[in-house]
């Protein structure tokens, strides 16, 4: 099992739709699970192109600790399963 956590949410909703669009979006919606429906999606992307088969979750409530632990617990936002 891989985690990958996004630290520069903000950088990338920036990139993505702009300054006053991520500022607009911070005040109506969760930058983090839009950051991650976006990464999941171009993962799904790359990951179809090399043949891998793979459930990804979007998962809310989970916190990195630093040394290697994890605080849970774990709400389901959205999957996506392809295998």
């Amino acid at each position: 099992m891989i985690i990958i956590e996004i630290t520069n949410v903000e950088e990338l909703i920036k990139q993505q739709i702009g300054s006053f669009g991520a500022r607009v979006l911070h005040a109506v919606a969760d930058d983090e699970a839009k950051c991650e429906k976006i990464m999941i999606e171009e993962l799904q992307n790359q990951f179809k192109q090399m043949g891998v088969k793979a459930n990804m979750f979007s998962i809310a409530g989970v916190d990195m600790l630093g040394n290697g632990k994890i605080e849970i617990p774990v709400k389901v936002r959205s999957s996506t399963f392809m295998s």
